[in-house]
Order: structure tokens, then C-alpha cells, then sequence
């Protein structure tokens, strides 16, 4: 669904296959540099009051990272830099549609794996202090190659900028030594028993259950 306006569209997207639930507002930006670049930024203004509200129902419900597009935490330099391997099996239900007879990671998918790294990146960094972080922004969005089954996509993000909320990441997919997408993005984090007067008991639990698999993601093998 679009509403648009003078100033700002807003997509309301609900990604059906990988997670019903999970509902984000944004307006599109073109590069001021290139062309062939966008930008995506969060709406602030006409959608700010349904998605707060869709965020707190997310967390309340356990939604948020309900799936991870990351297999493995290979390397990690606490507030440094990441690197994560996402292997693409040709299993995974939305290939299906994307595209019948010729499988491709969707880019909306290749910038949420490279979201989750730079997440698990603020994570250990802070010791688990939050329960939630959320995209900011995503700024020059670059898909340089397509990700097709069987393929492995390596992915890299370095912090550029950090404060107590918001952290600015250089993030990178790549396969094999060739380029398949890359973007700056904007993180924040924060606890919702402080942004949405919630009890604590649903951070509590949100914390927990990301210990859990951030523990499998870096296992040895």
C-alpha cells in the first residue's frame, strides 16, 4: 500500500514470507552523488505515531528478529568491525517467488543481513545492555551482484560513528572477491520498557533469547 504526498511516500511493507508481522514505514531518497543509489529513511512525521506503536507490538510479541539471514559470526572486534557468512539455500521458502526460474536473495533481504551483522556488532559491544535495535536509516544502497542458491555471501561491517543510541555502520556483502551490495547504515538501540513504558520483563526476555542464538552464530565448527 502507498500513501503519497508533495513531500514524502510512505511504503508499508509486510515481507509475507519471512515474517507477516513485521511492518516498516520508509520514504525514498535518490543519491545525491549517483543515480543509481537511494536511500532509505524511516518516515518521521505522517507514519511516526502507527510505528511506534507496530514497534512496541513487534517486541511485546517476541517479533523482532524473529528470523536471522545470517549462518555464522566469523569474526569480531568489539566496537570495531564484524564479519558474518550468509549461506543461500535454494530451500528457502521466498526464492519461490523470487523469482520462479530464477532464484535470487532479494536486495530488501541482502540489507537486512547486513543490518543483523551490524546489530550483533552493537550488541556484544554493549554486553547486551539493550533488547532492541532497529534500523535507522540506510544511506547509498548499492546492489552490485545477485545472490543465487548455493552461493555464499560474505559480509563485512565496520562502525564509523557511535553514542549511546545511535551507531553509524560501513557495511559490505560480497561474494568471493566481487561486490554485491554495500550501503551506510544509521542503528538504534534502546530497552522498551524505556521508549514504550512496557514492563521489563519483555526486555528481559528479548535479551535472553538473543544470548541464546548469538551463542550458536559464533560456536566454532
Amino acid at each position: 500500500m502507498r500513501a503519497d504526498s508533495p513531500k514524502t511516500r510512505c511504503l508499508f511493507t509486510a515481507e509475507k514470507h519471512v515474517n507477516p508481522f513485521r511492518v516498516r514505514f520508509f520514504k525514498l531518497k535518490p543519491s545525491r552523488k549517483s543515480k543509481s543509489t537511494i536511500s532509505i529513511v524511516p518516515t518521521a512525521r505522517s507514519c511516526r505515531a502507527f510505528h511506534l506503536e507496530v514497534r512496541a507490538r513487534q517486541t511485546q510479541n517476541g517479533l523482532t528478529m524473529r528470523f536471522s539471514l545470517i549462518d555464522q559470526i566469523t569474526e569480531l572486534q568489539p566496537g570495531e568491525s564484524i564479519q558474518a557468512v550468509k549461506n543461500l539455500s535454494l530451500a528457502e521458502e521466498y526464492l519461490q517467488d523470487h523469482f520462479p526460474g530464477f532464484p535470487i536473495m532479494p536486495g530488501v533481504l541482502m540489507v537486512e543481513a547486513m543490518v543483523q551483522t551490524s546489530a550483533w556488532l552493537m550488541r556484544a559491544s554493549e554486553e547486551f545492555r539493550f533488547s532492541t535495535v532497529v534500523l535507522k536509516e540506510a544511506k547509498a544502497v548499492k546492489f552490485n551482484n545477485f545472490v543465487s542458491p548455493g552461493q555464499t555471501l560474505r559480509l563485512t561491517s565496520t562502525v564509523q560513528k557511535k553514542d549511546d543510541r545511535f551507531w553509524t555502520f560501513k557495511a559490505s556483502g560480497e561474494l568471493g572477491d566481487k561486490s554485491a551490495v554495500s550501503a551506510k547504515l544509521i542503528l538504534e538501540q534502546y530497552n522498551v520498557s524505556d521508549a514504550f513504558s512496557m514492563p521489563t520483563k519483555t526486555d528481559e526476555h528479548q535479551i535472553t533469547a538473543m544470548k541464546e542464538l548469538f551463542a550458536v552464530l559464533t560456536a566454532k565448527r
